[in-house]
């Protein structure tokens, strides 16, 4: 499994740079995603995460691949379809919080021991229990949601005056 894990990343790590194009060169964007593959795969933690939130990303996107081909069926041209895509940011919204999720779950899985440790789940007493028992304090953690919610309604009002 680790060479799978390995392979993962370089791509996804090499697509993301050649994508947004912050290094000009190919060999650059080699160089860079081969030493964050590395890195991973000496990490255990780090490959666990990998490992756990993999199966749901490839889930995801043969449910979007799917929904894409219901909608070729049907007749809709490729071109309306990505049309749609490019100027529609809720759908990128959509997407991304569903990446999120699904990497927030894979690193609950492996971190969520340390997590309880440090959000006072312990009867360890000290500075890093106590502010961990108020910030994982589930009215804190729904204020923070609240914020999220009410920004991104600000935002969404605001772009489409």
């Amino acid at each position: 499994m680790p060479i799978f894990s390995f392979l993962f990343i370089f791509v996804l790590t090499y697509a993301i740079l050649t994508r947004i194009n912050i290094f000009k060169g190919k060999w650059i964007n080699l160089a860079i995603s081969f030493t964050i593959s590395v890195l991973f795969l000496f990490t255990p933690d780090a490959m666990k995460v990998i490992e756990v939130a993999t199966p749901s990303f490839v889930l995801f996107l043969f449910f979007i691949f799917l929904i894409l081909m219901t909608f070729l069926f049907i007749g809709i041209k490729e071109t309306h379809i990505v049309d749609f895509f490019k100027g529609n940011s809720t759908m990128a919204w959509i997407v991304g919080i569903i990446v999120f999720l699904i990497f927030a779950g894979a690193l609950t899985n492996v971190y969520g021991g340390v997590i309880q440790a440090i959000s006072g789940g312990s009867s360890e007493s000290g500075v890093l229990s106590d502010i961990g028992a108020v910030l994982f304090n589930p009215k804190v953690l729904g204020v923070f949601l609240l914020l999220l919610i009410a920004s991104q309604a600000v935002r969404l009002i605001v772009s489409s005056k």
